[in-house]
């Protein structure tokens, strides 16, 4: 079976700076934006677990996330190496993917068919009644929020960072939407001369909305993370680094709808890289 899609989109954008003083710059940005909605998303296929009656599957018709956006920020450099950064934004989002589970019929061979949901085609081949979760376009929405930013050196080659960011999302229909938490933040300290530089940071992101998951809502329960880098100058054109992700070894956590209602928890340890970079 041949699918065919296609969509033309004109994507313009404007950004302005205005320099307030010499350490207060002013910007504004609008833009139309798009993204593409990944490989597995579209391709035509279905997988079936004909114990269950269930199955997931591609949508070779969707469309990609288009938004316009806005952002207004104020950026004040208020010492050598420091700044403390304001931004809005709103999100007026026209299109998003979210799953949704419909009931399909699929032929399937099966020795124990559920004869409420099936029929007999020959043998043990047979026509059933699947509930089967695909992408779809979602109604659209918008996101608004507030971001603040700050750096800011401590003594001596030590200094710190930090950001926070409120997001507020919602659907038009009042669903919530796909991947927003409400609240995240990044805490940031840093260590740097010609030589040798280090960086040990702490993540975190509150609850939010996975995608709709065997006809349920999937949630994600809040997540933190702490990571660490390392880079070490060699010579001018060699580097050694170091990378560490999720020290603290943390479990992430998915619940159906509820806390009390657990779906599944996943333990992906420590992770660890090293390297080498070269410059010619």
């Amino acid at each position: 079976m041949t699918y065919k899609n296609n969509y033309t989109d004109v994507l313009p954008s404007f950004n302005v700076a205005f320099d307030l003083s010499e350490d207060l710059v002013v910007r504004f940005a609008a833009a139309r934006v798009m993204a593409r909605p990944d490989y597995a998303k579209i391709a035509p296929q279905v997988s079936v677990t004909p114990s269950i009656y269930t199955g997931i599957g591609g949508n070779p018709q969707l469309d990609p996330y288009r938004a316009n956006q806005f952002d207004l920020s104020a950026e004040w450099y208020y010492a050598p190496q420091s700044a403390l950064t304001v931004a809005v934004f709103y999100k007026d989002i026209l299109s998003y993917l979210v799953n949704e589970t419909n009931e399909e019929m699929q032929r399937v061979e099966t020795n124990t068919p559920d004869l409420s949901r099936c029929t007999s085609i020959s043998g043990a081949l047979y026509n059933c009644r699947f509930d089967i979760t695909r992408p779809v376009n979602g109604p659209g929405g918008r996101n608004q929020g507030l971001e603040v930013a700050v750096q800011q050196p401590v003594w001596n080659g030590f200094g710190v960072q930090a950001n926070y960011t409120y997001s507020d999302a919602k659907a038009n229909n009042g669903d919530p939407i796909p991947g927003n938490s409400k609240h995240s933040y990044n805490l940031t300290g840093w260590y740097e001369n010609d030589r040798f530089s280090a960086r040990l940071s702490y993540n975190y992101r509150s609850k939010y909305f996975v995608d709709i998951d065997r006809a349920a809502q999937l949630n994600s329960a809040s997540s933190k993370s702490l990571d660490a880098s390392a880079s070490f100058n060699v010579t001018e054109n060699i580097a050694l680094t170091a990378d560490a992700v999720n020290l603290t070894d943390e479990i992430l956590k998915f619940y159906s709808g509820t806390e009390s209602r657990p779906r599944a928890y996943y333990r992906n340890g420590r992770v660890f890289y090293v390297g080498a970079r070269l410059k010619f």
